[in-house]
């Protein structure tokens, strides 16, 4: 089993791995894999899943997310606003597909 998980301190991506699914242990040290202020527009990230895709591949998703953003001068207090079925984000920009 391999579990993902984020913590607030660092706000980056950790794995752990566990063979029973009861028992897990932290890979990399117990560092983070990803280094959330690394691949993250909030330099941070929350909330990782791993999901499987219909042709048999694994993804992981995750928010980009600084809970700490708007203190350290990274989003504004309204970091989005929902639209429909779509997330339009303060800059304007749109993400998602309105049509469903």
């Amino acid at each position: 089993y391999l579990f993902t998980f984020f913590n607030d301190p660092t706000h980056s991506l950790f794995m752990a791995i566990s063979y029973d699914g009861y028992t897990f242990t932290a890979v990399n040290e117990g560092k983070p894999v990803i280094g959330g202020d690394s691949i993250a527009a909030q330099h941070g990230i929350r909330d990782p899943h791993i999901c499987r895709a219909p042709n048999g591949m694994f993804y992981i998703a995750m928010t980009d997310l600084h809970i700490f953003g708007k203190q350290k001068g990274i989003r504004n207090a309204d970091c989005g606003k929902h639209n429909g079925n779509a997330m339009t984000n303060t800059d304007g920009a749109t993400t998602g597909d309105s049509s469903l």
